[in-house]
């Protein structure tokens, strides 16, 4: 009886002395097993918060997809209306942001554009040394953008590119930045050597919200530059707005010319789990031309791809750090597990 009574003593002895060593391993389990859960959740909050930080820092001009081409305009038509000439083509670059693949097309919105002359050089009205270099611009939602500081919008110009005495044309009304005005040194009615005809400054604008991602896809409508070259003379180079009805006159020069368009991205929208499925839908839209409307085309660009290997460069390195981390973690679990 006593003797059974010695061995139940011991081993409660032998419990209560291993206690302490059962707590520290029950912590340290349910430690590492609460690490090893909430680590991959924790990298991709951190990955997509990285993501959307780096994506909100770009230009738009160089996150949105952005693309260049040549619009098509119908040809033929006797004395179109600007919705004949282009209503086709504004459709299908509104539509082009729905057809975007998910995850892509989460964060976009419809399409916007614009086109310009190729640059011409414009005789500024005071004996100068300064050249200028011009393009006309049409927008149909230009007058949204703007608000005058002088002047009036331009009107439609009632001339053609292709009556050959130039003399008998009408000038062409432009809407001119300020800035662009302060540096070729013009004000409203100056006049401007151009081709196919003279430019009369109509009004003088601002942008309505300078800090709008319009303006970083024409920041040549926004503002002038000074071009200082070695041993030319200085040239300001800047577009101006005339009023979109005038495309009518001015078919070839503007068929010739340059189409931006661009589809706005939100760098909110996207998130690190689709870091692979976004590079592979930019290299695609980015590998051919889009078709538009009686032959015209565009080809989109974006910096989204450079932007996420950057990201995924510097998540890839702090899930390195954690898992060396906790693989330290788990050689102190079996320690304990031996101690124990």
């Amino acid at each position: 009886m006593r003797s059974r009574l010695d061995t139940l003593a011991l081993y409660a002895r032998h419990l209560s002395s291993g206690a302490g060593a059962s707590v520290i391993v029950a912590i340290i389990v349910a430690a590492a097993v609460f690490a090893v859960a909430l680590a991959p959740r924790a990298l991709e909050r951190l990955g997509t918060a990285e993501l959307q930080a780096e994506f909100s820092a770009q230009s738009p001009a160089l996150f949105d997809l952005s693309g260049a081409g040549q619009i098509g305009l119908v040809e033929g038509l006797p004395d179109p209306t600007l919705d004949e000439l282009v209503g086709p083509t504004d459709a299908a670059i509104a539509h082009i942001a729905s057809r975007l693949p998910a995850p892509l097309s989460d964060g976009a919105s419809p399409a916007l554009w614009l086109i310009r002359t190729k640059s011409g050089k414009g005789g500024l009205p005071e004996p100068t040394l300064l050249e200028s270099a011009i393009k006309l611009a049409i927008d149909l939602h230009w007058d949204e953008r703007i608000r005058y500081v002088a002047g009036t919008a331009p009107v439609v110009w009632t001339g053609h590119e292709s009556d050959e005495d130039v003399l008998e044309q009408p000038p062409i009304e432009i809407a001119l930045s300020q800035s662009a005005a302060d540096l070729m040194k013009v004000s409203v009615g100056d006049v401007i050597e151009y081709h196919p005809a003279d430019l009369i400054v109509a009004g003088i604008y601002e942008p309505v919200d300078a800090d709008d991602p319009y303006w970083a896809h024409a920041s040549d409508l926004a503002g002038g530059i000074m071009d200082l070259e070695t041993g030319k003379p200085p040239t300001v180079r800047a577009a101006a707005y005339i009023a979109p009805d005038s495309l009518a006159g001015l078919p070839s020069v503007f068929a010739f010319g340059d189409l931006s368009a661009w589809v706005p991205l939100d760098p909110l929208a996207y998130e690190y789990a689709d870091v692979a499925a976004l590079s592979t839908q930019v290299r695609q839209a980015s590998s051919s031309q889009v078709a538009l409307p009686n032959l015209g085309t565009i080809l989109f660009r974006s910096g989204i791809t450079e932007v996420i290997e950057r990201v995924q460069g510097r998540v890839t390195s702090t899930s390195a750090l954690l898992a060396l981390t906790t693989s330290g973690l788990l050689g102190v679990l079996l320690a304990v597990f031996a101690l124990a």
